[in-house]
């Protein structure tokens, strides 16, 4: 018996599972746990509904790039489809955990294959953690965490090689680490010192905090061998991905800036 894919224990069914599913193809397990899948409402709520309350009743940034997702375990599942599936909305994805051993083997494939990631205007930056040790898990449970530790190189790899940014995806496995809440406070302060490191609004080079037609000029001049760009430049101007700061990224800056669509 894989103890994986095939639970022998008793089977503990609550709503926090389907409420956090996506519409994803399950394994034998995750049947088990998962019957009504409705991820993909609690998703449009929390940016449909919540994330506009708060807004216009606290004192925010509500631009995206000061919007982030994060969970462990499910939280980590709905976490990933809802960076990937609002990144218009979230600038970054925190997935601790991500307990993908409940879907099917090619649910990543499948779910990815919907996305065109070198067209998209807009990537999230992912930062992916799993342990290793069972600790005090039931075998044969989505809370496994022997069983999640495969899926950050999975989930990594199967993003580039859909053309998402290998830059833009953080990873960390410690497999002396388990599936609880302990771990993920531990683990906490890393993924923020990677997305510190990692930050900064898309194509803005001269370090303004605006996107506008200076950052534009700024391109313009480093491929002129006007000015130099540091490694943050580099990455930031960098807007189409294509692993070179060209006019094609000063033009789509000045589309941006004019709202010209892409």
């Amino acid at each position: 018996m894989d103890m994986c894919t095939d639970n022998k224990y008793e089977n503990h069914k609550s709503q926090r599972f389907n409420e956090l599913s996506p519409k994803w193809d399950r394994s034998a397990m995750g049947k088990q746990y998962i019957s009504s899948p409705a991820g993909d409402k609690y998703a449009d709520f929390i940016v449909n509904t919540v994330k506009p309350y708060i807004d216009e009743h606290y004192n925010t940034k509500p631009q995206r790039q000061y919007m982030g997702i994060g969970g462990s375990s499910m939280g980590g599942i709905i976490s990933l489809y809802m960076a990937i599936e609002y990144s218009e909305v979230f600038d970054y994805g925190i997935l601790f955990s991500p307990a993908m051993h409940v879907y099917a083997d090619d649910i990543l494939d499948k779910f990815f294959n919907n996305y065109d990631f070198k067209s998209m205007k807009s990537l999230p930056r992912i930062y992916l953690f799993a342990g290793g040790e069972t600790g005090g898990s039931d075998p044969g449970t989505p809370y496994e965490e022997a069983c999640i530790t495969k899926y950050v190189d999975i989930t990594k790899d199967n993003l580039v090689s859909r053309n998402y940014p290998e830059q833009m995806i953080g990873t960390m496995i410690d497999k002396n680490l388990s599936h609880i809440e302990s771990t993920w406070a531990k683990i906490f302060p890393n993924a923020l010192k990677w997305l510190s490191d990692t930050g900064g609004i898309s194509g803005d080079v001269n370090g303004d905090g605006i996107l506008n037609i200076r950052d534009a000029t700024e391109i313009q001049k480093y491929n002129a061998e006007l000015v130099d760009f540091n490694e943050t430049q580099l990455r930031l101007g960098d807007l189409n991905n294509d692993g070179r700061v060209n006019i094609s990224d000063a033009t789509l800056i000045q589309k941006r800036v004019a709202e010209i669509k892409e």
